[in-house]
């Protein structure tokens, strides 16, 4: 478990990153170290979760009409990461 300045460390560069237009290589594998450390550590997962959470609410993406395609972007994201650590 990271000590909560690190795990709050690992959260604004995972914000930054987040916020980014867009991605290099190096920065997407940067962005799935952090979630895969976030697996492991309560703390930073939900600073990850909250975030997230904010942004969607603030953008509109959890109104009813996105959850069905939401359920079906996630299932293709996972699959995709899946094929990246192979």
């Amino acid at each position: 478990m990271l000590k909560h300045f690190q795990a709050y460390n690992l959260f604004q560069e995972y914000q930054r990153l987040a916020k980014l237009s867009a991605l290099s290589a190096a920065n997407e594998k940067r962005i799935l170290k952090i979630l895969k450390i976030a697996e492991n550590d309560d703390y930073l997962d939900n600073l990850i979760t909250n975030f997230e959470c904010s942004l969607a609410q603030r953008e509109g993406f959890l109104e009813e009409k996105y959850i069905k395609y939401y359920s079906e972007q996630t299932k293709e994201i996972k699959d995709f990461i899946e094929g990246i650590n192979e």
